[in-house]
């Protein structure tokens, strides 16, 4: 799906978890730390669902944007049609 501009990846506790074989150099793939968007007082937290409700304080996050978990994957060519018609938003 190269039509995607902007990929976050959620994490938390440490950079130990990032994987070796991510380009954290890519302009595209950013890190989201989970403490930068959960409040304080709900950290650590470990429940998917939770976590979820805070993604749309990713800053840069656009108005119109795909989710999927770790345990998704892509198996063939998508276009953005396939997610979104044009007279949305």
């Amino acid at each position: 799906m190269p039509w995607i501009r902007n990929i976050y990846i959620v994490m938390s506790i440490s950079e130990s978890q990032i994987p070796k074989w991510l380009n954290t150099e890519n302009e595209r793939v950013h890190i989201v730390w989970d403490w930068g968007i959960v409040p304080r007082e709900y950290l650590p937290v470990f429940n998917s669902n939770v976590i979820d409700l805070y993604i749309p304080r990713i800053e840069g996050l656009s108005e119109r944007y795909l989710y999927a978990c770790d345990d998704y994957i892509v198996m063939k060519d998508l276009k953005p049609d396939d997610f979104f018609y044009e007279g949305w938003g």
